[in-house]
This record gives structure tokens, sequence and C-alpha cells, in this order.
């Protein structure tokens, strides 16, 4: 599995990062050696002990690898001693690390053992690199997973005799569009009727959330060409109502006019197509975003507002659907490209699903502590959200109170899907006329604030800064105990 190349691979980034880096195709860079095309990664610490961390999107089953390699230059210096160390269900704690020395103006191969690193497991959920006492540059390129050898034979056993289910006929149904001259002529109707085909779909794809009914676009075919051949093959059809830019009495119109007018007698019915993705044109409800700074203890974003008389709005978490939302990026569809900010490249989105639902939240209610309009921020730490989960929220709309029965409501495409890392925990401890305070470093570097009272709290930096040191597997940083009551957070 490629991890970096020049670019991140795979669904890997390094957004967890508290060292300062830049690919050497940044202009302060250009004059540094390269290994792969020309977009190594400079790693330039600007204190001891901070980390370099790639995560992937979901969880990876390492068990499928064996080694961890990649190389390294440590530029003109060299000698830098660089920890190497992963991290399961987003934790590193009690894992062993591996030190590696970086050579002087030069390009070494490194190769590690996952299980020298203890992450040879189900469960692998980032690598990191730790520049120990070392502030000098030091460059890394072709980070990539080795896979573990394929067994010599396979054997796979199939009971053709056994009947599981029987298939549905319209699980082979066949997309047709509304640009297709040839739908309603004798050679497409042979065709239809030799294949056996069951079922038809009109008018086809994105083209269902563009098309009226009421007036429909000269050229290509019309809905009395798709029922044509539709009825001749004594198909089923799926239809597709116009969601995205129609209204209620236009879909009303769609039935009418098949059903009614020309007696086709269809019955299976879609409202939009695909209404979930971000490539559909939809004039009705944007999708929530949920902002980069949430955890799995707060859930942060923004959602449109309700328009009268739905002015009642909920948000819904889901676990999303990481095979589809991997699936899509594989597919690299054109609707789904987007440009990364920090390195230019194209890549792509997946598809927006949710899998498992785990709450409910009012916006409109105590439950939202964001006093923002069009903002919200919940507490999610009673939902338990496992460690670098991929979720995903849903806004609906509604005329009634929350929790009210048989409610009118418009619900959204489901948001861009968002890893959420874990909160971390703060320990205070006393230490003389000094507070200690301390948390794993694995949740990186934090800007510390106070606050005398917590009804609103008006958090403040502290000034200055207390100088945070490493110990073991946790930062500490020591502020003054004056005596009065206090209070102390994390902020980033």
């Amino acid at each position: 599995m490629q991890i970096y190349s020049g670019r991140f691979d795979n669904g890997w980034g390094d957004g967890w990062s508290w060292m300062t880096h830049y690919p050497t195709n940044n202009p302060v860079y250009t004059s540094n050696l390269v290994f792969v095309a020309s977009n190594s990664m400079a790693l330039v610490p600007s204190v001891p002990y901070v980390v370099w961390l790639l995560k992937p999107y979901t969880t990876v089953d390492a068990t499928l690898y064996t080694n961890l390699t990649f190389w390294i230059n440590g530029g003109a210096t060299g000698g830098q001693n660089i920890s190497v160390y992963g991290e399961t269900n987003g934790s590193s704690s009690g894992l062993p690390s591996v030190s590696v020395t970086a050579p002087t103006n030069s390009w070494k191969q490194v190769i590690i053992s996952l299980a020298s690193l203890g992450v040879n497991k189900t469960n692998l959920t980032g690598i990191g690199f730790n520049n120990d006492a070392s502030t000098n540059p030091f460059f890394i390129d072709d980070i990539r997973l080795i896979a573990a050898p394929k067994p010599a034979t396979v054997h796979v056993s199939v009971n053709a005799n056994q009947t599981v289910r029987t298939v549905s006929g319209r699980v082979f149904a066949v997309n047709t569009g509304a640009g297709d001259t040839d739908l309603n002529t004798p050679a497409t109707k042979a065709i239809l009727n030799d294949i056996g085909n069951t079922c038809l779909r009109w008018p086809g794809g994105s083209y269902g959330d563009i098309y009226h009914y009421a007036n429909e676009p000269s050229g290509g075919s019309h809905s009395t060409d798709f029922i044509a051949p539709a009825t001749n093959a004594n198909s089923q059809a799926f239809i597709i109502v116009n969601y995205g830019s129609s209204t209620p009495e236009e879909a009303a119109y769609g039935v009418r006019m098949f059903n009614v007018t020309n007696h086709s007698n269809f019955k299976y019915w879609e409202v939009g197509n695909e209404i979930f993705g971000t490539w559909e044109t939809d004039y009705n409800t944007n999708a929530p975003f949920i902002a980069t700074n949430s955890t799995s203890a707060l859930l942060q974003g923004t959602v449109p507002p309700g328009v009268a008389p739905f002015t009642n709005v909920v948000v819904d978490i889901y676990l999303a659907d990481e095979e589809a939302w991997t699936n899509g990026q594989k597919f690299q569809f054109s609707e789904l490209a987007y440009t990364d900010p920090q390195t230019s490249q194209t890549k792509y989105y997946g598809f927006a699903e949710g899998n498992t639902w785990l709450g409910a939240f009012n916006v409109n209610s105590a439950q939202n502590l964001s006093p923002t309009p069009g903002q919200f921020a919940f507490d999610i730490s009673a939902l338990n959200i496992p460690a670098n989960a991929l979720v995903t929220v849903t806004a609906s709309y509604t005329t009634n109170a929350f929790g009210a029965h048989n409610r009118v409501m418009h619900t959204s495409p489901f948001s861009l899907p968002l890893m959420l890392p874990i909160a971390p925990r703060l320990f205070l401890a006393q230490a003389g006329t000094n507070l200690l305070l301390s948390w794993p470093t694995n949740a990186g570097t934090f800007t510390i604030q106070t606050t005398s009272a917590l009804n609103p709290p008006p958090w403040n930096d502290l000034t200055p800064q207390p100088a945070t040191q490493v110990a073991a597997t946790n930062y500490q940083a020591k502020i003054f105990f004056g005596g009065s009551a206090a209070f102390s957070r994390l902020k980033r």
C-alpha cells in the first residue's frame, strides 16, 4: 500500500501533525534533494520532540502487510535520529518505536517490520516520525506498506445446487437516457426482447433531477418514446421524478401522464437520482458541514437555517459507509473532483452515505452549545464514537417540535464525512505553588486557556504560554496556582 509518493495515496494524510513540513516543490525548498519526482516531504522541526503523523481515512488491516519502508535524507547536516512509531485504535500508548539515522546529503531506504512497531494487527490507525532532540531539517519520500506473501493456493467452493434466494428482476434494469434518439426504434425493441429485459429506468441518472415532464426538452427521446419499448417488452419500469429542480405538482403531473393518459401502469417511482450526492442538481436543501476541529467529544459545524414553516432543525449523526466513500474516491468521477488547498493537486471525494445511526440533536435547543445562528456544537461524548471513526450528518427540517410523531420534514444530503480524533484528556496535579497540566503526546500541542468562571466562561489565552516538555507519552506544562478558583482548558 503506497502511503506517500510525492503526494498522499490511498486516503492517507498528515492533518494531525505538529511538526512543520513542506513538500519540496514549495518555494522555500526548491533547492533541496528529491527522491521521487519533485515532491519529497521536507520535515523542518522548530523544537525537539515533535511529530509528523500520518493517518489513513479508515483503520488499516496491517496483518496483510509485513514491513514499513521509506527513503530518508538528512540533508547537509545528517546524523539525525528519527523515532518511528505506529498507532492502533488511535493510540501509540505502550507500543515500541524504532530509531533510524538519516544519512548526510544522500538517500537511504529504511525497512522496518510492523511486528517491531507492535502494529501487525487489524487496527492500524497511524504512523509517526519523531525528530527526537534534533531540530535539523530532513527529508522523507516513497513511504509504503509491503504486502505479505500471498498463499500458494486458495480453494474456493461453490454449491451451485443450493438456492439462497431469488434475485428480483429489477436488479437487472437497463438505465435509459432522454438523450438517446434510438430509444423508440424497431432495432431497440428487438434487442430488449432478445435479452429478456425485465426492467427499464427513465429518464436516466442525473438527468432525472433536471428533467421536466410538463415541459419535455426538444431533441433526443421523450416519455412517450420510453413507454413504447417498455410496454412492448413487458418490462417493469423505474420512473424518476425530478427532486432537484421541480415541484411536487409536476411530479403528480408525471404520474398522471404515464398512468392515466397513457395507461402505462408503472408502479416503481424514485424521488430524484442520488439525492445524497453533491454532484446532483439540488435547489432544495444544502448539506450541513462538519468542522475540522470536531472531536469524538464535541461535534461542530454549520447547518443551513430552515425556511418557514420548516424552522425546526435536527442534526442526525451517523457512522459513514466507509466502503461507499472509498470506492467513490477510487472511481475519480469528475463531479467529485476538488483541488487540495495544501498541495494544489486534484483529489476526489467519495460517496457520502450513512451506515449506522448514532443519535439526533436539536439545533434549536440547549443541546446546541453554539450561540451563532447557522452553526452547531453538540456534546457527543455519550455516543462513545470509536477512535478515528468516519462520521457524517444530515439536517432534517420540520414544522413540528423535536420528538413529535408523524412529522412532515425535508432531509438534506449527507455531509462530507470526517474522521473524528479522540478528544485528549487533560490531567491536573498540584506541584508546590504550580499546577501541572498533562495530556497525551499523540493529541498534539495546544494553546492553554484559563478562566475564573464557567457561566459563561470568558476563556483567555494564558500569557505567556508556559514551556511544554515531554514526559514519557505525555506533554507537561506548569502554570502558577494562585489559590483562587480557576479553570483550564486546551485549545487548538
